[in-house]
């Protein structure tokens, strides 16, 4: 089973970057022994790596940490499109032939 997760992580001036971790990210938490009880330095590790591997950030682990990461959070997958209030209508239904 693959484990992949979006990671959308807000940096210190607004920009904004997305990677998606795998396995080799979640290695390289626990080589670092952050548990999944530290939630936040858990999640902002991941993001640095899967953002180190992608290549989109050049920095080190402590400059994302401490300066340049606002916030990371994991994405979920894009809810269905559906009426004003995010409810599916369903299949729409043939008329009736007269």
């Amino acid at each position: 089973m693959a484990l992949k997760i979006n990671i959308e992580v807000e940096l210190d001036g607004g920009r904004t970057l997305t990677a998606v971790a795998d396995q080799r990210d979640f290695a390289a938490v626990e080589a670092q022994e952050i548990g999944p009880a530290q939630r936040n330095t858990w999640v902002r590790f991941i993001a640095w790596s899967a953002l180190t591997r992608s290549r989109q950030y050049t920095g080190t682990w402590e400059t994302f940490n401490t300066v340049d990461c606002v916030q990371a959070s994991d994405v979920g997958p894009e809810e269905p499109a559906g009426d004003e209030n995010g409810l599916d209508p369903g299949p729409k239904r043939r008329a009736a032939a007269n």
